[in-house]
C-alpha cells in the first residue's frame, strides 16, 4: 500500500483537541492551547463545530476545522460553517490532503443544508478552488489620523474594555442589517462569546444623543502597524454616522494608533459616508471562500460582512 493510500480521514473524537493543538503550533509558528481551543470550538453558543482530520496511522497530519455560525437569509435563519484553521504538516504537503479533506468536509456538511464561508490565506486559497468553491474578495479601506479633531459636545461615548453586549444592543444592529439580504444573524450570547477576553483583546463604544443610542464600535488594536481595526460598525441613521466616527477618532487617538481600518463593499450603507471622511481603498484585500450552492443563490450579492465575522480579526 504506498504512503498516501494509508491516510485515513476521520471525523473529530473527544481528546483529539491536545494533538490538534501540537500541529496548530507547528503549522503556523504561534501559541495555542487546549484552554483556546475549547473556547473557540466547544463554547460557541451557535451550535457544535465540525472538525475532520487526517491522521497517517496514529499520527495527526491534516485538519479542517470549522464553527457554527447561524446567518440571517431573506428573514430566515440558515446554518453556516465558517471554515478556519485548515492545515497539512510540512512533510505531508503536496500530496492533495487537503483537498481531499475539504471534499470530504464540504460534501458531508452541505448533505445538511449548511453552508460553509472562509477566509483562507493566499497560501491556502488554491486548495479551496480545486475542492470547487468559488472566490470573491472584501477590501480593507483605511484612513491616516489627523492631529486633532473638533469634538462634538453633543455626543456621549461610553468606553468598555471589556466587550459585553446587551438587548439594546442587538436591537441597534439588526435595525442596521436588515438592509442585507444575507448577514450573519449576531445573537447577544453569540457577540459575547465571539468578543470576549478568552477570544481577544477587544473594545466597545457606545454613542448616545439626547440619551438615546445612536452607534456602536467594537475595535481592536495592533501594535505592529499603530493601527486601530473597526471589526463592527453600527448606527441608527446615516446621518449619525459622521458624528460617530468622528468621536471614536478622538477616543482612539489616545492610544497612539496612526490610522483605522474597516471592510466595505460600495453597496454598504456606510460606504459612501466613508469615502467622504477620507478613508481610502487599499490594495489588500481578503479572500472570501464559499460553497458552490451559495454562490449561485441571488442572496450573496448583498451579502455584509465585517472583520468581526472572519476568524483572522
Amino acid at each position: 500500500m504506498s504512503e498516501i493510500e494509508s491516510f485515513s480521514y476521520k471525523n473529530y473524537q473527544n481528546k483529539n483537541e491536545y494533538k490538534i493543538v501540537k500541529l496548530f503550533e507547528k503549522t503556523f509558528k504561534r501559541k495555542f492551547n487546549i484552554k483556546k481551543w475549547n473556547w473557540v470550538f466547544k463554547k460557541n453558543p451557535s451550535g457544535k463545530s465540525k472538525i475532520t482530520l487526517v491522521f497517517l496511522k496514529n499520527r495527526l497530519v491534516g485538519q479542517c476545522a470549522s464553527i457554527k455560525l447561524l446567518f440571517r437569509s431573506n428573514s430566515k435563519i440558515k446554518s453556516f460553517y465558517r471554515l478556519q484553521d485548515v492545515m497539512v504538516d510540512k512533510k505531508y504537503r503536496l500530496k492533495k490532503i487537503s483537498t481531499k479533506n475539504l471534499k470530504l468536509f464540504t460534501s458531508e456538511a452541505i448533505k445538511k443544508n449548511n453552508n460553509i464561508i472562509a477566509f483562507p490565506n493566499d497560501r491556502s486559497v488554491k486548495s479551496f478552488l480545486r475542492a470547487g468553491y468559488k472566490i470573491f474578495y472584501i477590501h480593507t479601506y483605511e484612513m491616516l489620523l489627523k492631529t486633532k479633531y473638533k469634538v462634538d459636545e453633543k455626543i456621549i461615548i461610553k468606553n468598555s474594555n471589556s466587550v459585553s453586549f446587551n438587548s439594546k444592543d442587538t436591537d441597534l444592529i439588526n435595525n442596521c442589517l436588515k438592509k442585507y439580504t444575507l448577514f450573519n444573524s449576531r445573537k447577544t450570547n453569540y457577540l459575547n462569546w465571539r468578543y470576549s477576553l478568552s477570544y481577544n483583546n477587544y473594545k466597545i463604544s457606545r454613542f448616545y444623543l439626547n440619551k438615546k443610542m445612536i452607534g456602536l464600535i467594537v475595535g481592536k488594536f495592533y501594535a505592529k502597524d499603530k493601527s486601530i481595526c473597526i471589526c463592527e460598525l453600527f448606527f441608527n441613521e446615516s446621518k449619525n454616522l459622521y458624528s460617530i466616527i468622528k468621536s471614536f477618532l478622538i477616543f482612539v487617538k489616545k492610544s497612539k494608533a496612526k490610522k483605522i481600518k474597516i471592510w466595505s463593499i460600495p453597496y454598504f450603507n456606510f460606504h459612501k459616508n466613508l469615502l467622504n471622511f477620507g478613508f481610502k481603498k487599499t490594495s489588500y484585500k481578503t479572500n472570501i471562500c464559499v460553497d458552490k450552492n451559495l454562490f449561485q443563490n441571488k442572496s450573496i450579492k448583498k451579502i455584509f460582512l465585517s472583520m468581526g465575522d472572519s476568524d483572522i480579526y
